[in-house]
């Protein structure tokens, strides 16, 4: 192999991932002609593109689908969203369900995944900072159309869109303060306090709702209700050093907040208030209901890609799209289209679960990313866009790896631990 065309796939994968994460909306333009150009280079290198081929080709032929009855029934969305549903999921799937074949893929999913949480929360502290005193962030790191901070109501809120990959982050970097063997208790301490203090300043009730669950399932699973079908559990001290970083985090928490957004007496009661604010929505309950008539109407086949629900817009500029994503789904694709999307995320989950039994850290710190965008993802679109497509690739291409390591078990790399 040529090491020069490994190190440009691995560093184009890493700034993907950190990029879309800590500047969404901002550089994807950029960034998606550098994915195409790093899967011809794995072409050039001979990476085998077959093992990931079958899933993609699935997710393809369910774009195809959608793209033809939207364009039958002249949706406006049908073309714009040809890259969401046709393009993307070919060129990432292939890339990143690819990238287990070359040498230190592990070290730059790991390296991408943390520098991403923590860049992005820095960049979220600075810009409450610096909205505290009055200035502005530079527009090159934060679109001034997300930039908006309120201090003022019963919980912090901004609309920051460098949150929103705490969706799968926080939970990442949760399991990885729990699990983590090779990595020092210093670094897992910080991943902690950025997860802690993020999901806080994101002011998003979801993330308070998914990330606390997946962690102490998670917990509960790999200490004590999964304990006799995994070969290396997690031991007491773990789960100690874990409380340790928490206990931490939860005090460089109120720290920061109070000092870039309130006072300290205001930290605590905002804090409190962003769990318990009621997360009933009535704009997504009335959305619910209008998706539930309209897919009654052709449940099968959907209305296509870029379809708008009747008597309902959420935006004048992208009428299609909408926060409820598997509602969006099974409007749009049906259930043909639905149950195929369903059974790739089965597969992939019965491919992550055998690797988070053979003890596998870096698998299951993605998994708990995972299963944390996809309950996130509920109410909220983080995954149908190029900014979060990595979300639920990075997932399938190790799932891709563990089947091909199934089918060749003299070659093991799940006993390697995240550095």
């Amino acid at each position: 192999m040529r090491p020069w065309l490994i190190r440009f796939v691995l560093g184009v994968v890493w700034a993907y991932v950190v990029v879309t994460s800590v500047v969404p909306y901002r550089y994807g333009t950029y960034l998606a002609p550098l994915l195409a150009l790093a899967l011809v280079a794995c072409v050039v290198l001979r990476v085998d593109l077959r093992p990931a081929a079958p899933w993609v080709l699935a997710l393809l032929a369910v774009g195809l689908m959608g793209l033809a009855v939207g364009l039958w029934h002249h949706n406006p969305g049908a073309r714009p969203t040809i890259t969401i549903f046709v393009v993307e999921p070919v060129v990432i799937g292939l890339l990143l369900g690819s990238l287990w074949q070359l040498p230190g893929h592990r070290r730059t999913i790991v390296s991408a995944l943390d520098t991403a949480l923590v860049s992005a929360v820095v960049l979220g502290v600075a810009l409450y900072a610096v909205k505290r005193g009055g200035g502005t962030m530079p527009s090159f790191l934060v679109d001034p159309a997300y930039s908006a901070v309120d201090t003022t109501g019963a919980t912090l809120r901004t609309n920051f869109q460098g949150f929103n990959s705490l969706a799968f982050l926080a939970p990442y970097a949760m399991a990885r303060g729990v699990q983590a063997r090779r990595t020092s208790f210093t670094w897992r301490t910080v991943l902690v306090c950025a997860a802690v203090l993020g999901v806080v300043l994101s002011g998003r009730r979801m993330f308070y709702l998914t990330v606390p669950a997946v962690t102490v399932l998670g917990i509960l699973c790999l200490a004590l209700l999964m304990r006799r079908f995994l070969r290396r559990p997690i031991q007491r001290r773990q789960v100690v050093a874990f409380v340790g970083s928490l206990a931490i985090a939860t005090v460089v928490t109120a720290a920061v907040v109070a000092v870039v957004a309130l006072s300290p007496m205001q930290a605590v009661s905002r804090t409190a208030g962003q769990v318990t604010v009621s997360t009933h929505n009535d704009v997504r309950t009335n959305q619910s209901r209008h998706f539930v008539d309209a897919i009654r109407e052709s449940p099968i086949w959907g209305h296509g890609s870029g379809a708008v629900v009747p008597g309902h817009i959420r935006d004048l500029d992208r009428p299609w799209a909408y926060e409820l994503t598997y509602h969006s789904i099974l409007f749009d694709f049906g259930i043909l289209g639905s149950l195929v999307l369903l059974a790739w995320t089965l597969w992939m989950a019965w491919r992550l679960w055998g690797l988070v039994r053979a003890g596998d850290t870096l698998a299951t710190a993605v998994s708990a990313g995972w299963v944390g965008v996809l309950l996130a993802s509920v109410y909220d679109p983080y995954l149908l866009k190029i900014d979060g497509m990595w979300m639920v690739f990075i997932p399938y291409g190790l799932a891709v790896a563990a089947a091909c390591q199934s089918r060749a078990p003299h070659v093991d790399h799940t006993s390697v631990a995240v550095p």
